[in-house]
């Protein structure tokens, strides 16, 4: 529809989709496919595989697996509510040492999005539980169909209750759309007892 947000228009028109990314530098290769298959007006579904492979050096060698599936309800057009499973699998080899582990995270999350003639806010909440409990607020505005401006909060509790503060992150990333196909973004995010946790700059190409 003229005058949607490029970035998040095919959730907006409930648009089926597919995504394909692959990262690699001398140490590192990351390949990750996924999608968003709206069943009806009501019931959406998401999917995700992503596989890395860092090689960093003779002594250590790790290969990571992450697959997650959740299915969403929109309870009204602006209020999405759901939840699903998250699995994680890492085997690592360091000076000639073998380790292997994997982890069931259950995920459940909600999401407030309301745009009008191509400006307005798109908020997320979602909450993992294994032996953490994470909580993540991303709250994103869009200025016009091209540009906007996202802030978003993490933080990470374990079993007994106890706050690190060191895992709690603040991140400000913008994004600019030059093409309904190609994006750039930038960003920084900083731990909350301070320090730099992140620098972003990245594009992408949608088809």
């Amino acid at each position: 529809m003229s005058g949607q947000p490029f970035l998040i228009s095919p959730y907006l028109n409930k648009t089926n989709s597919v995504f394909v990314r692959y990262f690699g530098d001398s140490a590192v290769d990351r390949y990750e496919l996924g999608g968003e298959w709206f069943v009806d007006d009501k019931w959406v579904i998401n999917s995700k595989l992503r596989y890395g492979d860092f090689d960093r050096s003779v002594s250590f060698r790790e290969r990571y697996l992450y697959a997650d599936f959740d299915a969403g309800y929109f309870v009204t057009p602006e209020w999405q509510v759901g939840g699903g499973v998250i699995y994680e699998y890492a085997d690592d080899r360091v000076y000639g040492t073998h380790r292997s582990a994997n982890e069931t995270t259950a995920r459940v999350f909600g999401r407030y999005t309301n745009i009008t003639a191509g400006s307005g806010w798109d908020i997320n909440m979602e909450m993992m539980l294994n032996d953490l409990a994470r909580v993540e607020l991303d709250a994103r505005y869009f200025f016009n169909q091209r540009f906007s401006a996202g802030l978003s909060y993490l933080a990470e509790t374990d079993n007994d209750s106890n706050a690190y503060p060191r895992d709690d992150i603040a991140e400000l990333t913008v994004d600019y759309w030059f093409t309904p196909g190609w994006p750039i973004q930038a960003g920084a995010g900083a731990y909350t007892s301070g320090g730099m946790a992140s620098i972003t700059l990245a594009t992408s190409v949608r088809f």
